[in-house]
């Protein structure tokens, strides 16, 4: 079939206007049919000797031949084209299959604004990492097999008194000159619908919307798009996509309350600590107790820490983990253990003392040994007697 001029392109309701040279081949011919897909779907036929036209009824008051065939063109107009009349317009020299005349005829498009323009995120948008969006459409335009491609572009929302006004961004930099405001997004203005021919390559602007790293600061900025197969006929405004980052929490994201990272208290004494994290998307929070040997134990999994009736063996260090699938980060708080004030035999420097006093009571006349113990504890584990050599050490 077709020009090497590419397509006519046009809207539907406008009037078009084909036009392709003759080939030398069926010049000489008694007859030329310009059908429509297919050699039996006639338009009008013609005798290149002559100029000759009859038009079939299903076209008649829509087609007009506006030159004659002897002047080597085949040139003719057809009036409110809609979708129904887009596809291949052939020349035949009869009626047969074998009877297409090769690079002679012409393809209608009939464009309209492509449907569900879409903006998606190929992936979520993570801090200090590159992000991207792709813009998506359903085309509308006929034939189906119309090898045209969607341009694009991009916009931008910026809140004002009265509401956003979108402006048009190119590629990965705001261009300050294309101040395109966008008050509600409709299908902007289509002009006079002059036809266009143009190659099947044409093409402008990206699918794509590349941000290079993402940050804390892009979170609420919206981005959406509009297509268009030709004509300017672009598609209604997408759906905005609204930038919400990702992060994984740093040390500085955590915080205590109470502030202080320690706390002091008496043996018997209660308190609690509550620890938060900003992070996006929300953490999973533990409190772990960090022993000698530098091992963890959590204590709880939730982001309160609370201790009642505490003892010695709770004094130390702990750390609130806040995690999520991004990473994860800790803060530290350290709780002390006093002695009970009125108890002078509660503190831990204390030495088990056995006092033996040997007295010869001659006035009473008796001889012997007394033994007084002070029956100590060691962190609240009593002293079992006779002690052994491993229970040395301090006792309270």
């Amino acid at each position: 079939c077709c020009s090497a001029l590419g397509p006519v392109l046009a809207k539907s309701g406008q009037e078009v206007v084909f036009s392709w040279p003759l080939p030398d081949v069926i010049q000489d011919k008694p007859i030329l049919v310009v059908a429509f897909e297919q050699p039996h779907n006639a338009v009008f036929i013609t005798s290149p000797a002559t100029d000759h036209v009859t038009v079939m009824r299903a076209y008649e008051g829509r087609v007009n031949i506006t030159e004659g065939m002897s002047k080597g063109l085949v040139q003719f107009s057809m009036a409110n084209v809609t979708s129904r009349d887009a596809g291949k317009y052939l020349c035949v020299s009869g009626f047969l299959e074998n009877d297409v005349v090769a690079d002679c005829g012409e393809t209608l498009v009939v464009i309209d604004a492509p449907r569900e323009t879409t903006v998606t995120a190929l992936a979520p948008p993570v801090t200090e990492s590159p992000f991207t969006l792709r813009c998506s459409a359903v085309s509308v335009t006929s034939p189906r097999d119309h090898g045209l491609s969607l341009k694009y572009r991009w916009l931008e929302a910026s809140h004002q008194n009265d509401g956003d006004a979108w402006t048009q961004i190119t590629g990965n930099t705001h261009d300050e000159g294309l101040d395109l405001s966008i008050d509600d997004p409709e299908i902007p203005d289509t002009g006079s619908g002059v036809v266009e021919r143009q190659p099947m390559d044409d093409n402008s602007g990206s699918s794509e919307l590349n941000m290079e790293a993402v940050s804390r600061d892009d979170k609420g900025r919206r981005f959406a798009c509009q297509t268009s197969e030709g004509l300017d006929l672009w598609s209604t405004m997408s759906l905005p996509y609204t930038v919400i980052p990702e992060w994984a929490p740093l040390a500085s994201d955590l915080s205590l309350t109470p502030t202080s990272d320690s706390l002091t208290l008496t043996v018997g004494q209660s308190a609690s600590t509550t620890c938060t994290a900003d992070c996006s998307p929300l953490c999973h929070i533990i409190w772990q107790q960090i022993k000698p040997n530098n091992a963890t134990v959590t204590v709880a999994t939730s982001s309160t820490l609370t201790l009642a009736n505490v003892g010695w063996e709770q004094e130390g260090t702990y750390r609130c983990v806040a995690s999520n699938v991004h990473g994860s980060n800790f803060t530290t708080w350290s709780l002390t253990v006093q002695d009970p004030p009125s108890s002078w035999l509660s503190s831990r420097t204390h030495v088990i003392i056995v006092v033996v006093i040997a007295t010869v009571g001659v006035a009473l006349g008796m001889t012997g040994a007394a033994y007084v113990v002070v029956a100590c504890r060691r962190r609240s584990t009593p002293i079992v007697w006779p002690h052994q050599k491993r229970d040395s050490g301090r006792y309270s």
